[in-house]
């Protein structure tokens, strides 16, 4: 990973609900998911997690037999999820500010415990 890559709130929720996902999880379970968090919505989740893919942090597949998607991590993907990577997540969130009741500062200090 670069130190270029820049993530929003977003895109860093959606890389937690991948993982929690274990590559099971298709569109409609993140969206579900997503639902319940307290995080901007814009641009659409597809167009996100499309971008997310093409940056090498999250991976589509289809089953063979099954016409749902499902979305799994790429080592790089979860590389940013590492404790070890704690302090450069900090530095990638760049879309607002957090707050006292922001589910990024939840995630970090998530995260923040784990190490």
């Amino acid at each position: 990973m670069t130190d270029s890559i820049k993530l929003t709130q977003l895109e860093l929720v959606l890389l937690q609900l991948v993982a929690k996902g274990e590559g099971k999880w298709g569109w409609y379970e993140l969206a579900n998911a997503l639902s319940r968090r307290d995080v901007p919505r814009e641009p659409d989740m597809m167009v996100v997690l499309k971008k997310m893919a093409a940056d090498g942090l999250v991976k589509e597949y289809v089953q063979s037999g099954s016409p749902r998607d499902r979305w799994e991590l790429t080592p790089a993907g979860a590389s940013i999820l590492s404790p070890n990577s704690n302090m450069l997540l900090r530095e990638l969130i760049v879309d607002k500010p957090m707050n006292d009741r922001s589910p990024t500062r939840d995630l970090l200090e998530e995260i923040g415990d784990r190490t």
